[in-house]
């Protein structure tokens, strides 16, 4: 994937482009926009940008708080189990949206920022939703959330490096000779 133009899509908030041309994602059948009701009987508008395999990615022209974008999440849930919605507001910033739905487990939303000047680690993140031509017809939505969470999931990346920074650790350990422990 070319960086440069992950950074200019972001950038445009064209998102549709980005799913369908470089990740390998389809358009969805259902391409209006609709609206959730949340508490208060608030209406948000959310527009349908790509799919795969009963995984659905929406865009949500607003940014709001943190509670509203869980209760947006929820009304979403209601409907389509399995999906990212990435909120934007003005000069490029965004919130992309996942949940991790674990049974027997409490839900755990996921958030990821993405500032214009700091692209890099969310273009990073994004290069896991890819599903290359070859694998397309081995792809299930099983696939798809274990591209999801790999992409999205902190605990995974977080506990990754850990293990990761351990197994380097301990091998430094082994190769220090002669300095007293105290």
């Amino acid at each position: 994937m070319n960086r440069n133009t992950i950074k200019e899509l972001l950038e445009t908030h064209d998102f549709e482009e980005l799913f369908c041309e470089h990740l390998g994602w389809e358009v969805p059948e259902q391409r209006a926009p609709f609206s959730v009701r949340i508490s208060g009987g608030q209406a948000v508008t959310l527009q349908p940008i790509a799919h795969k395999r009963g995984f659905l990615a929406l865009h949500c022209p607003d940014m709001f708080d943190a509670a509203t974008r869980a209760k947006i999440d929820t009304a979403v849930a209601r409907n389509m189990r399995e999906h990212l919605i990435i909120f934007t507001a003005g000069e490029g910033r965004q919130r992309w949206h996942w949940t991790r739905r674990t049974p027997g487990q409490p839900l755990s939303r996921k958030e990821h920022e993405y500032l214009p000047r700091q692209p890099m680690l969310l273009i990073e993140k994004i290069g896991y939703l890819e599903v290359p031509l070859d694998e397309e017809d081995q792809v299930d939505l099983v696939d798809v959330l274990d591209r999801v969470k790999n992409a999205l999931d902190i605990d995974r990346v977080t506990k990754r490096f850990y293990e990761r920074f351990k197994k380097e650790h301990d091998a430094f350990l082994a190769f220090i000779e002669g300095i007293a422990d105290m």
